[in-house]
């Protein structure tokens, strides 16, 4: 074997030499590598865990404050409409009251000029309708301050939904005095006819009169 030989085996055996080396020390990292991969998935399993768990146990702690700001809102809210339910129970039987006497009112007004219309033995075409529209719309309003009449005992702090219940007859009152505006009115309209009318005979009769 030859100076030349022998120089070229010994460069393959330090190829080889060093590739294997290579090779083992790339599987070395290799492995250290897949070993790691588990580890380090494991770390970011826990360290999610552990953020969960506390954003749900802020979730948690929000939710205890917000219901408990409520019950003491309801508490004050209640203690609040306590004071002032006996107030709120006398101005709701007042308005009740209120309506029943404005319909008194109109009703006396209107037979007083019916019976002044037949004592005076007057003519209105319409008249007929006019008392007609009157008696209707006293019906109406009559039935509209009996549902404000059924709804003033219902109040109570105590009960279900006061708010509801005060709102509910806010309602039937606003629709009293629409009943009550209407039948007014009406009254209103028999009287000027009966006016009119009334007028209209007298100077009829003061023109006979001169004759």
């Amino acid at each position: 074997m030859n100076e030349f030989t022998k120089t070229v085996l010994a460069l393959l055996t330090s190829f080889t030499l060093v590739f294997g080396f290579g090779g083992l020390a790339l599987a070395v990292d290799n492995s250290s590598a897949n070993n790691a991969a588990p580890a380090n998935a494991a770390v970011n399993n826990s360290m999610e865990s552990k953020h969960s768990a506390a954003n749900n146990t802020t979730q948690h702690k929000e939710a205890e404050h917000k219901e408990q700001l409520k019950e003491r809102l309801d508490d004050a809210h209640r203690k609040l409409c306590e004071a002032r339910e006996k107030n709120i129970q006398n101005t709701m039987s007042r308005l009740s009251n209120r309506g029943q006497k404005q319909i008194d009112l109109y009703s006396g007004i209107a037979t007083r000029v019916e019976n002044f219309y037949t004592a005076k033995k007057l003519s209105i075409s319409n008249y007929d309708a006019l008392v007609a529209d009157v008696n209707a719309k006293k019906a109406a309003a009559q039935s509209a301050v009996e549902a404000v009449k059924s709804a003033t005992p219902n109040f109570h702090c105590d009960k279900d939904d006061p708010k509801g219940v005060a709102g509910d007859f806010k309602a039937k009152v606003n629709a009293r005095n629409a009943a009550l505006k209407a039948y007014r009115e009406s009254v209103r309209n028999l009287i000027k006819a009966v006016k009119a009318a009334a007028e209209a005979a007298n100077a009829g009769g003061a023109a006979n009169a001169t004759h």
